[in-house]
């Protein structure tokens, strides 16, 4: 899962397209955050289609999202020219946490070639106040690779240990 800043990486021959294929590699697959209420991620590679074969629309980052098959597959997770208020992990080690901030989400969406309003119950997040103190906290860990690429500077985690991590922290952090 990447999140990035392509201006933070300066000057790049070849542009977007250039990073996406360098981050892919041959066989890999690149996760990207989708920003919108139908599909909480956009995926390209070898599992593009396993990773996006179920988004839910409630609990979009939760049980049963590819960020659960992502962190399942052992994905790893990428910032680069980001730092972890940009990470949508913890988004989901948030929704793993038991507590009482519920939201609705009330969007339009298309069945059957007709706009509907749908209603669908989330985590009420509070805006990543706390992400980044927990990412910090899990760098001190060593649990975090950190380098640069092109002008930016990149960190790269596995996702089970980040979560589980995250899950705990932010169980203490939420109540």
């Amino acid at each position: 899962m990447v999140h990035s800043s392509l201006s933070a990486l300066g000057s790049v021959e070849g542009g977007a397209e250039a990073v996406v294929r360098g981050v892919l590699g041959v066989a890999g697959t690149v996760v990207v955050p989708a920003f919108t209420p139908q599909a909480s991620v956009a995926a390209v590679g070898a599992r593009a289609a396993e990773v996006t074969s179920r988004q839910p629309l409630g609990y979009a980052v939760g049980r049963g999202s590819p960020f659960e098959w992502l962190s399942r597959a052992g994905a790893r997770i990428v910032l680069l020219g980001v730092g972890h208020d940009r990470n949508s992990f913890l988004h989901y080690a948030e929704s793993l946490v038991p507590h009482h901030r519920r939201k609705v989400r009330r969007f339009p969406y298309l069945v059957d070639g007709e706009r509907v309003w749908v209603r669908t119950d989330d985590v009420g997040d509070d805006n990543g106040r706390f992400f980044p103190q927990v990412g910090a906290e899990f760098g001190e860990t060593g649990g975090v690779r950190r380098g640069k690429i092109g002008d930016a500077d990149c960190q790269v985690m596995d996702c089970v240990p980040f979560v589980g991590f995250a899950r705990r922290r932010l169980a203490e952090l939420l109540r």
